[in-house]
Formats: C-alpha cells, sequence, structure tokens
C-alpha cells in the first residue's frame, strides 16, 4: 500500500511539474497580419465557414491524409472541433489557426503550432502543419501564412527547432519548406498507406536559428 501511495504522490507532482512549466511559458499570438493573410485562432463563431472551407476541400485532403478529410461533417461537429481546439490552447498542448484575408472575412485554410512530443516545450521545438482550400491554391497564402507562424516561433518563443513533415509526391506541400529556408533531412519510408492501400512516405524538414531566416511574404 505504501508504494502505491508514493507512486500516486509522484504522478501528483510529475503533473504538477508539467503544468508549472507549460504555465510559464512565452505567450502565444492572437493573431499575425501579413501584407495578404491574417493568422489567427479559430472562434466558434467560424464553425460556418471551417465547415464551408471543409467541404470544398474534403476531396484534396482525402488524398493526401484520409483521417483529416472526415473531420467537420456537420455544423455540429465543427463547433466542437474548435471547442477542442481551444481547449488545447488554453492548455498550450496545441495551437490551431485559421488562415484568412487580410481583412479577415474569408477562410483561406488552417496552419498549426504545436510542441514537439515529448518535451516540446523545454527545448522549444514544434511541428508545422498547414493546408489550403483549393480555390485558394497558386496564389502564395500558405507560404505567407507559414512563414508568420515561423517567424513567430523563431523571434517569440525561442524555438530551437521546426519540423515540417509531408508526403514526398505532395509538390505544393513539399514547395512551402523550401521556399522559407527548411533544410529537408530525409524521407520515412512507410509511414502510413494512401486509401488506396499503398504505402506512403514523409519527407522531414526543419529550421533552425542557424539556418536562413523564412521570408513571411515572399
Amino acid at each position: 500500500m505504501r508504494a502505491r501511495h508514493d507512486g500516486e504522490a509522484l504522478v501528483r507532482i510529475a503533473l504538477k511539474d508539467t503544468h508549472s512549466r507549460l504555465w510559464h511559458t512565452p505567450p502565444m499570438f492572437d493573431r499575425l497580419r501579413g501584407s495578404r493573410v491574417l493568422v489567427r485562432p479559430y472562434a466558434l463563431d467560424d464553425a460556418q465557414q471551417r465547415l464551408e472551407a471543409m467541404e470544398e476541400s474534403r476531396e484534396h485532403i482525402r488524398k493526401w491524409d484520409p483521417e483529416e478529410a472526415g473531420i467537420c461533417q456537420s455544423l455540429q461537429e465543427t463547433h466542437e472541433w474548435i471547442a477542442h481546439k481551444l481547449s488545447q490552447r488554453a492548455d498550450r498542448v496545441s495551437f490551431s489557426n485559421g488562415i484568412w484575408n487580410v481583412d479577415g472575412t474569408r477562410l483561406l485554410g488552417g496552419v498549426g503550432l504545436h510542441p514537439r512530443k515529448p518535451e516540446g516545450w523545454s527545448v522549444p521545438a514544434f511541428t508545422v502543419g498547414y493546408w489550403i482550400r483549393p480555390s485558394a491554391q497558386g496564389f502564395g497564402y500558405v507560404t505567407e501564412a507559414v512563414g508568420l507562424v515561423v517567424n513567430f516561433a523563431l523571434d517569440a518563443l525561442g524555438a530551437q527547432r521546426l519540423e515540417i513533415a509531408c508526403d514526398p509526391n505532395n509538390i505544393r506541400s513539399m514547395a512551402i519548406p523550401r521556399r522559407l529556408g527548411f533544410k529537408m533531412e530525409g524521407r520515412a519510408r512507410n509511414v502510413y498507406r494512401y486509401p488506396d492501400g499503398r504505402l506512403c512516405d514523409e519527407a522531414i524538414w526543419s529550421l533552425t536559428p542557424t539556418d536562413s531566416r523564412p521570408v513571411a511574404n515572399p
């Protein structure tokens, strides 16, 4: 019985230390504005636009990420998805944001900044993910939005590593880290499967403070 109680005490201490570290991390941005895009967290009022953007993008996303293509199937599910993302943001475990046109009236896509597991805040190290609705492709919006987030992570959060993982066959996705000065570290083989069952690799890109700085407005 004593060992069990000691173990429970150690778990409580570990959780307390983790929460203490998280709440002493630098503050996250409320919004980042570039010349053509605005990056900000989703709000519950964004549910209709998030659903519409997802409906436009679902089949395109399914080719590269079938699991992500299955989210936000209804307005209610989209409300719940946004509420979950806001909870993660409050707990400082994940930061999902919308990419909007510069006046904030149309949702173009999304960009996420996520502490790298298991101890991303202690480095600090983050992963970056992004998507864009088909009607907004080809205008450089993603490059600008990811550049804004990357610059913030380096300057305000003191990031020592930023990582992007993407499908080597997704030419548009692969172009983003290349434009922003990321270095391709390698290719992880047989990471997941396409919907048709074929195995898919994953390209791993990284950026550190000693690399060339990204350009937010290419």
